[in-house]
């Protein structure tokens, strides 16, 4: 063979081999095509907004603060196939700003995002793609408490505040540079409110700033402090409780609940050696209760020694306001009555066992002392009841508007058997749904009743 036919048929070779690998690889171009068209027809992408997305804020440095609004949100445009969208939400994004190198001062920083969760999300569009930020260096500094007391003039006659202390007399505040700058000092509002004692209070410091108004957004430490004010009695002037005497007894069957008054201490003054020998009380003129059966309120006069007075603004400082409560005795009264029925339908005969009840009331002794046994009555309730023996519990009606109480009913259940009269035929049974004919019995006769009265011990 010679040189010439060599090349050629190596030529031929060669052409052999490309055109079966151009075969190839358009076959396999081919059937990926295929797979394109087919996945995207089982399953195809779609485009629209996804919003509510929060962004985080990434390597921000910690001697720094921001000073505008954060909490910013992300709105983006994405494709994706139908079956992503059916999963996606907000925690299936990260949006975020990367504040690596960003120092103060005002800057854009763009807004990154990804999917971690579905790398088949495509993002066509982010909205803001940029926020604005402005960051400042956080400082501190020491700065004085001052304590203003605003209501020194509210202390009692007779008694004299001191001056304000406040400890620890410095507050560290701490924020971004600009406002700690404006912060010049810090204050506590002290209100005495007529206090006679030492007030101490916990407050909280008030920061200010030159024009003596208000600095907000700063951390301060401590965040609060003791403000205290020593509230002092003078010579001459005494605080002393008030008691309200009172001649004779209330009416019979009534006593002494209660006594108050108002003020229950008034501030005395006069000269210091009087002042300080009295008892620590002072009494009023002595108030008349003889026969009296209903609550009495009286403003009196005290009894005040020689050359002791009352400080007040008027005249009726002088006296006070007492409210004597008078009370009813309290006992308690046994009275027995025949049992009475209601509710018995037409035809049939009730036969109560015992026929009798022992009621034991409770209440004001008067009450007790003009009750009628009359006015009491003991009933059965036997509406609807069908033949048989029926164990049912009493009712206790009083007069309306009785103070009286039920204490006990004997026996707390009575045996009532409904049968048919002997010389009547049998009725026919009621319907369930029917209301029976309501028939009360005969008025009871009354009954001899034994009472007991019990009374408390009077006092005033």
């Amino acid at each position: 063979m010679t040189e010439r036919q060599a090349t050629r048929e190596q030529t031929a070779r060669k052409a052999s081999l490309y055109d079966s690998l151009g075969s190839v690889v358009l076959a396999l171009f081919l059937a990926i095509l295929v797979w394109v068209v087919a996945t995207y027809e089982a399953d195809p992408p779609k485009t629209d907004l996804f919003s509510g997305i929060p962004i985080q804020v990434r390597n921000k440095a910690p001697n720094l603060v921001f000073m505008n609004a954060t909490g910013w949100e992300l709105e983006v445009e994405i494709r994706a196939p139908d079956s992503s969208w059916q999963e996606l939400e907000t925690s299936s994004f990260d949006a975020y700003i990367d504040l690596e190198g960003v120092g103060e001062g005002l800057s854009e920083v763009p807004v990154q995002v990804y999917s971690p969760t579905d790398p088949a999300v495509t993002f066509l569009d982010r909205s803001p793609p940029a926020v604005s930020i402005r960051l400042e260096e956080v400082i501190s500094k020491t700065i004085r408490v001052e304590p203003l007391l605003l209501d020194r003039d509210s202390v009692p006659l007779g008694f004299v505040a001191g001056w304000p202390t406040v400890s620890p007399s410095s507050v560290t505040v701490s924020g971004p540079r600009s406002v700690v700058k404006r912060a010049q000092g810090a204050t506590v509002d002290i209100v005495l409110d007529g206090a006679r004692e030492t007030v101490s209070l916990v407050l909280a410091p008030s920061v200010l700033d030159a024009a003596d108004e208000p600095v907000e957004g700063l951390e301060l430490v401590p965040t609060e402090v003791r403000a205290e004010v020593q509230i002092e009695r003078q010579l001459g002037y005494r605080d002393v409780t008030v008691r309200a005497a009172t001649a004779n007894s209330p009416a019979s069957g009534y006593w002494v609940s209660s006594i108050t008054v108002e003020p229950p201490t008034v501030t005395v003054y006069g000269k210091p050696q009087i002042i300080e020998a009295l008892p620590g009380l002072v009494e009023t003129n002595a108030i008349d209760i003889e026969g009296v059966d209903e609550t009495l309120v009286k403003r009196v006069p005290l009894a005040l020694p020689e050359g002791v007075s009352v400080y007040s603004e008027d005249i009726s400082g002088q006296t006070v306001n007492v409210r004597i409560e008078i009370t009813p005795l309290l006992g308690g009264q046994t009275i027995r009555r025949k049992i009475e029925y209601q509710g018995l339908s037409a035809g049939y005969q009730a036969i109560v066992s015992p026929e009798v009840a022992d009621v034991i009331l409770s209440g004001p002794l008067p009450d007790l002392q003009d009750l009628d046994s009359e006015d009491v009555r003991v009933v059965l309730d036997l509406l609807g009841l069908r033949l048989g023996t029926h164990k049912l519990q009493p009712i206790v009606l009083l007069p309306e508007g009785s103070r009286l109480a039920v204490q006990t009913i004997q026996p707390e259940t009575i045996e009532v058997t409904i049968q048919i009269p002997p010389t009547e035929e049998a009725p026919e049974p009621p319907p369930e749904e029917a209301t029976p004919t309501i028939t009360a019995s005969a008025t009871p006769s009354e009954t001899a009743t034994p009472t007991a009265t019990v009374e408390p011990e009077r006092g005033r």
